[in-house]
């Protein structure tokens, strides 16, 4: 197929199917890369061998700032106390739970990874930190909502906190395409 797909009505006629069968195979050839979820009915298309895997200054700017924040905190590699300094200034006055589903939020979409602190030897010998191990999604809530994880370490030992880290699909939404970069 390509361009504008039907609906996900008229697919799940023509296939025999239920609707929620084609919106979950909608949803796994969106993840794939091989249709694009566009529109403000989710309306699916097929995405052109010309097309790349980046979004437009648009879609950036259709996320909401503390969205952006996480984003630009995940790309950093920040540990995440580190998002307040991205945050705008309502960011900064939102309760931590508020910013916690706003990060979830964003490790749903599979865009940002929450993981621990590990320390790491460079092959020249010196000592640094690399993100660790994933923490599972389940345990995020609590972790979350714990007001430690949001301040920075008082003893500047940042092994074992909780640092964002951008997935491959979260590298598609923090990079512009080539031709907005020249604007």
């Amino acid at each position: 197929m390509e361009g504008r797909l039907p609906n996900r009505p008229t697919l799940a006629d023509e296939y025999r199917v239920s609707v929620d069968t084609i919106s979950k195979a909608v949803k796994e050839l969106a993840r794939e890369g091989l249709v694009i979820i566009s529109g403000r009915y989710g309306t699916p298309r097929a995405r052109s061998v010309c097309e790349d895997d980046r979004v437009s200054k648009q879609e950036w700017e259709a996320l909401t700032e503390s969205e952006r924040a996480f984003l630009i905190n995940s790309y950093e590699i920040d540990i995440l106390p580190g998002v307040w300094g991205d945050l705008d200034e309502a960011g900064h006055s939102s309760p931590v739970g508020e910013l916690a589903q706003v990060l979830l939020g964003l490790v749903d979409r599979g865009w940002i990874e929450v993981r621990r602190v590990a320390p790491w030897t460079s092959p020249a010998g010196q000592e640094g930190f690399q993100p660790g191990e994933l923490v599972p999604r389940d345990r995020l809530p609590a972790l979350l909502c714990d007001a430690a994880n949001w301040e920075y370490p008082e003893d500047g030992d940042w092994i074992g906190a909780l640092t964002l880290v951008e997935t491959a699909e979260g590298r598609k939404i923090t990079r512009m395409s080539p031709e907005e970069l020249t604007e």
